[in-house]
């Protein structure tokens, strides 16, 4: 048949013996690679942290308690600068309870999106 001077459709002039894999360790290695890389990229597209800061009248809101609350509550607390910062959280509509050192919690309304997001918070004094 292959005496005709008619090719094998998969004839390409290099002599391939029945032993040889089809894909080279390499190919094998990088399809394995991409794989992983879409699985991270698809994992880390679903968390995202809150961060920003807390000011009273303008001033830093120092070591205050907070409380995520959608669903699953999620403690918090300010630093001495006012900053905080809540990891992983997936996206969607969260309420922050920032509780006043003068006893009373105030609660804000915070949407996280599928990236990082900064949320800075100033309210106002009591009374005014």
């Amino acid at each position: 048949m292959f005496g005709t001077g008619m090719r094998a459709p998969h004839d390409d002039g290099y002599e391939r013996s029945r032993n040889e894999p089809v894909f080279s360790p390499g190919m094998v290695l990088y399809a394995v690679c991409l794989m992983v890389m879409i699985a991270f990229a698809t994992g880390a597209a679903q968390a995202a942290d809150l961060f920003g800061t807390i000011t009273v009248g303008g001033k830093a809101l120092r070591n205050a308690n907070l409380m995520l609350k959608s669903g699953r509550e999620v403690p918090a607390r300010t630093n001495q600068f006012g900053y905080y910062s809540i990891r992983n959280l997936p996206p969607g509509e969260y309420t922050l309870m920032i509780k006043i050192p003068d006893g009373t919690s105030r609660p804000v309304k915070v949407r996280i999106f599928p990236q990082n997001t900064e949320k800075n918070i100033n309210l106002p004094e009591r009374g005014r």
